[in-house]
């Protein structure tokens, strides 16, 4: 091979290399991946997976704090044997470093009265839930939680 032919071949390969690091680390693409990465993580109640995804500065309508929320999540779904998180009518914005994922949560599994309660609960609710996201640095795939809201969801206090 020329050298002309491998300069040609390294320039192209360069070129595909950094079509497919856009598409890859595209806002759109690591919101819903981090979405769908923390559902799947509550889903196994794998709390050491879940805990990254959520923001050091996370706050809600509620008034909880990260901590509150891992550690009330915990709690909650220690209760299921089994569980599937799901989401239903999903849609999804970008923009600025935020994006924002609203979908409707659908939980499928079994697991004591606690999971059985939690089950209900979410098929009653008719409003999305809506998931805030901030990009956290200059890092393409550095995203982080840092509100979740569901406007007819009351969370009793502990």
């Amino acid at each position: 091979m020329s050298p002309r032919r491998i300069a040609l071949a390294a320039a192209l390969a360069l070129v595909a290399l950094a079509l497919f690091l856009t598409a890859l680390w595209s806002p759109e693409r690591q919101v819903r991946l981090h979405q769908e990465h923390l559902l799947a993580a509550v889903s196994k109640k794998k709390w050491q997976r879940v805990a990254p995804f959520i923001a050091e500065d996370y706050s809600d309508r509620w008034g909880h704090d990260k901590a509150f929320v891992l550690g009330a999540a915990r709690e909650a779904f220690s209760q299921f044997f089994v569980l599937e998180i799901a989401m239903q009518n999903t849609e999804m914005s970008v923009a600025d470093g935020s994006g924002e994922v609203s979908a409707r949560l659908i939980a499928r599994g079994s697991g004591g009265p606690v999971a059985q309660l939690v089950i209900e609960k979410l098929q009653e609710l008719r409003e999305p839930f809506a998931f805030r996201w901030q990009k956290q640095s200059g890092k393409p795939w550095d995203w982080a939680l840092v509100r979740v809201d569901q406007p007819t969801l009351e969370v009793p206090e502990f």
